[in-house]
């Protein structure tokens, strides 16, 4: 159903539990962490609180991401890539959403940023690509708490479909490392918070 993170239209059909933000879309990718001791709501504000940046391994990556663009601007630094570049669609006590729109195939990462979740779905630009960041709370199947990511995204066009394919494969590896970290830092954030409280 997904080969290498690759959605076919039939399989986005009778997807359950897809993102009301993208309900097509053709590339999905989900991460989820080891079991976290901590309320539900404690770690969606965890992850609000968490700045991609703080891991320095993770901090390379992104600046070598954004080195094309840096390099263009020359004298204006590029503004660093983080969770404040995403759209916040929506966030309950288990889930947090965040979207994001643009043509990231492209050497310079230029992000046009829709203010809010309706400029986001109106969002129609046929030559861009969609993508909701979501983070999820779940339950595993022995009751644990774990936080779970999922990346969905929609192309347009299939001229956009086949542009987005190539970086997809270029940068997954890079992507899932990052959403590990990602996850692995809540977790250790909740932990030590716990560990400070304890006599």
């Amino acid at each position: 159903m997904a080969w290498l993170g690759f959605i076919s239209a039939r399989a986005c059909r009778h997807w359950q539990d897809a993102s009301p933000f993208l309900p097509a879309f053709s590339f999905y990718e989900r991460h989820q962490s080891a079991p976290i001791d901590a309320a539900p709501q404690a770690i969606i504000h965890a992850v609000q609180a968490l700045d991609m940046r703080d891991d320095p391994l993770i901090r390379r990556l992104l600046a070598l991401r954004q080195l094309p663009d840096r390099l263009r601007r020359r004298t204006t630094p590029a503004r660093p890539f983080g969770f404040d570049s995403f759209t916040p669609l929506h966030q309950d006590s288990h889930e947090l959403s965040l979207g994001l729109a643009g043509r990231f195939w492209r050497p310079t990462l230029v992000l046009p940023r829709p203010e809010d979740a309706r400029r986001f779905l109106q969002f129609a630009d046929p030559d861009a690509a969609k993508l909701v960041l979501r983070f999820k709370v779940v339950a595993d199947q022995i009751g644990q708490t774990r936080l779970r990511t999922e990346t969905f995204v929609y192309c347009p066009t299939p001229q956009v479909k086949a542009r987005f394919a190539c970086y997809w494969l270029l940068i997954r590896p890079a992507s899932g490392w990052i959403r590990r970290r990602t996850l692995s830092a809540v977790r250790r954030k909740l932990a030590a918070t716990a560990s400070s409280f304890q006599p």
